[in-house]
């Protein structure tokens, strides 16, 4: 089913609320700790006049934000002021909701890589992972990545050939047009000055950036589950796991299977597994026959569907080793954050985030999509 470099990218490839009225303006989760603070608390007013600049009615990318309403994005990128610097990670979407005005909205959730926050733990457990050793436990619970906040914020945009440019105060974002047919656009480089082109900020260098974007017709679903999927997924992932801000990212190709998984019309489909590799010692526990480290480890992935408050688009995948060897998934491990985009009831595509703490002091971040040619 899979097949990645690492295994920690093995995870991020089986799987990697959004909408919300009320004053907080987005929430993917249910709230903990999580404000509204704009990301650019600094930047200026949007004006009215640079609303249409650019723009041409006959465009592609006009005529694609015309059915398609909404870009449904995750996003990664290095930032600075003087020598602190660190990773951040972005999942959302633009809602381009006035065509003829050229206005848009754009809220995600903000994931800040330095404090190398520990994951929220939900009150679901994980299903039994059936290892053929221990399981003289209980199962733990199903752990979701923390946000730093959740952001909301006005916008303007505008077409430039195959660039669809989102400005933000101060700040410019620029989506480059890959394929029509998929509706599919990457991240032009990191965020810039609308007026210098610098990649200066209200004082924050922008560095090193990714991003996959993908236009859909909604962001709040019908509940959906495993079975919405489709069989099976191509993947891109970009990812740090070197346990520094500064370290670069590394381009990995996941595939996702849903075949793989369990109860596929459960609320938590999962996939439990021997992992181990023969040239890893640490990933055999103790046979209780033998007496030695020599029984391969087992690991089990959950996936998490209708959980996220404002939208069922949302999906949560908590997978890993089973690392103390006692034959139950209840340890911290890999949490990502998914967005599905549907495509006529099912999911087509999806785009992710993780954030796994370490006990290094740095987390492993990446960025990601799922998406069939």
């Amino acid at each position: 089913m899979m097949n990645s470099s690492a295994e920690h990218a093995r995870f991020a490839g089986v799987v990697g609320g959004v909408l919300s009225c009320l004053l907080l303006g987005l929430s993917f989760l249910p709230a903990q700790g999580a404000d509204t603070k704009n990301d650019f608390s600094k930047l200026a007013p949007i004006p009215d006049a640079e609303a249409v600049q650019g723009a041409q009615p006959d465009s592609p990318i006009v005529g694609l934000l015309r059915e398609n309403r909404y870009l449904i994005f995750s996003a990664g990128y290095k930032a600075s002021k003087g020598s602190d610097i660190s990773d951040y990670l972005r999942l959302g979407y633009y809602d381009f909701y006035d065509i003829e005005r050229r206005r848009a909205r754009v809220r995600y959730l903000l994931y800040d890589s330095k404090p190398n926050r520990p994951p929220w733990r939900t009150n679901l457990s994980h299903p039994p992972m059936n290892a053929p050793y221990g399981g003289n436990c209980r199962n733990g619970p199903i752990y979701v990545p923390a946000y730093a906040k959740g952001v909301m914020l006005d916008a303007t945009w505008s077409v430039e050939g195959s660039l669809l440019k989102v400005r933000i105060g101060e700040a410019v974002h620029e989506w480059a047009l890959e394929s029509v047919p998929q509706k599919y656009f990457k991240l032009n480089g990191p965020y810039r000055h609308f007026s210098t082109g610098s990649n200066t900020i209200a004082g924050t260098d922008f560095g090193w950036a990714v991003g996959f974007g993908y236009l859909g017709r909604e962001v709040i679903s019908d509940r959906i589950s495993l079975a919405d999927f489709l069989p099976r997924y191509r993947g891109d992932q970009w990812q740090n796991n070197h346990w520094s801000g500064s370290a670069a990212w590394d381009l990995t190709h996941p595939s996702f299977s849903k075949s793989y998984f369990t109860q596929q019309e459960s609320r938590t489909p999962t996939y439990p597994r021997e992992c181990s590799d023969a040239r890893q010692k640490n990933l055999f526990v103790m046979n209780p026959v033998t007496k030695k480290r020599d029984m391969p480890m087992w690991c089990q992935t959950t996936m998490l569907f209708n959980y996220a408050p404002m939208t069922n688009q949302i999906v949560y995948s908590h997978g890993g080793h089973d690392y103390n060897g006692n034959g139950c998934f209840d340890e911290e491990n890999h949490t990502l954050q998914m967005f599905a985009v549907m495509e006529d009831s099912k999911v087509g595509k999806l785009v992710w985030v993780e954030h796994f703490r370490q006990s290094r002091g740095y987390p492993i971040v990446s960025v990601g999509r799922y998406y069939q040619d």
